[in-house]
């Protein structure tokens, strides 16, 4: 059995082949409840699972977002800023048994797992190794041998077999957005960006003035109402029509400084590599990621592409297939290809 594992910021999604193809998933986020005869009474009667943690229970996943409305309690993101707080062990533990749920124990020993992992395993623009080794000693224990890919290396898998898996890739995430220039399924380039998804939400919260306090009594901005209400707004198709003033206005203009934002340093990043003129042109240009399937979205992006100076010629530029799964197909087919590439290396 080989898995492809996406480790996204927001959502952690696995899928296998077995027959047939597999797929679990589960959001990282997480609320707290206070440990008492009758909490657990309430949530054994509900069917929801919890795990026990000293004074408190942690509920998991999209089950953590009803039940933080029901009882008023925090809602909290398991990696806030797409990284994992080192001085957290809560955080950690709940990591574990998150993990646990969307990846199922290797079959045999050594089995291979291709993942990406959270922010591209980058801070300030650097490897984090230190998180890339914690994500894959998790793999390590449930007896994988992983494999690291990039977010955007796998969508082109999962998406540019027509065009011999060349052109170039764009993953709007939550916590940042990928982009990698891609030749004959191989990664000439990629730069990793610190902006996606959540920095829209939290520019809407703060200018709401919208905060909560988690377990620890830190304060954090209220961001997951506004992700909701922002997913339900349309984008757009006018920009000569909208109206700054409105949370569709603030939503998209907000939108469209992200794109233009990755957009621009993408050029300016990929400027100077000369890897980068490797690949056939004009190419191809394709995107997703969470962000990306906004209604609308289609409209800004070749309006914000159009007016970008980048140093790659394009000859389309199109979204790919809207389903939460793109990644985690991707890197799937990466690790039923690693045998064969791995030999033809050799």
């Amino acid at each position: 059995m080989t898995l492809g594992l996406d480790f996204g910021s927001a959502t952690f999604r696995s899928l296998r082949y077995e027959g047939e193809l597999k797929a679990r998933r589960c959001r990282a986020v997480y609320t707290l409840l206070n440990d008492t005869p009758s909490q657990r009474r309430l949530l054994a009667q509900s069917g929801v699972s919890f795990h026990h943690c000293g004074e408190q229970l942690v509920i998991l996943g999209d089950a953590a977002l009803d039940w933080s409305r029901l009882m008023r309690s925090p809602f909290v993101p398991l990696l806030p800023l797409g990284k994992l707080p080192n001085s957290d062990p809560l955080s950690k533990q709940i990591l574990v048994s998150i993990v646990d749920a969307v990846v199922p124990v290797s079959k045999t020993a050594n089995e291979t797992c291709c993942l990406t992992v959270p922010s591209g395993g980058r801070i300030n623009g650097l490897t984090d190794e230190a998180e890339v080794n914690y994500f894959t000693q998790l793999l390590r224990l449930r007896g994988y041998r992983p494999i690291v890919m990039g977010q955007s290396h796998a969508f082109a898998l999962a998406e540019l077999s027509k065009e011999g898996y060349s052109g170039v890739t764009i993953v709007f995430g939550a916590s940042t957005s990928e982009v990698s220039v891609i030749h004959s399924g191989r990664e000439l380039a990629r730069c990793v960006i610190g902006r996606g998804g959540d920095w829209i939400d939290a520019q809407l919260a703060s200018e709401a003035e919208d905060y909560f306090f988690d377990h620890k009594g830190g304060q954090w901005l209220n961001t997951v109402p506004m992700q909701q209400k922002k997913e339900a707004t349309p984008l757009a198709t006018d920009s000569a029509t909208v109206s700054q003033n409105d949370f569709s206005g603030r939503v998209y203009r907000l939108t469209r400084e992200m794109v233009e934002y990755v957009l621009l340093e993408a050029a300016s990043q990929f400027s100077l590599l000369p890897a980068v003129k490797r690949l056939p042109q004009p190419a191809v240009l394709t995107y997703g990621g969470g962000s990306a399937s906004a209604s609308g979205f289609i409209g800004l992006m070749e309006r914000a592409v159009a007016q970008a100076d980048w140093p790659i010629k394009l000859r389309l530029v199109r979204s790919g297939e809207l389903s939460a799964y793109t990644i985690a197909r991707g890197a799937l087919i990466h690790a039923e290809l690693e045998p064969a590439i791995a030999n033809s290396a050799a």
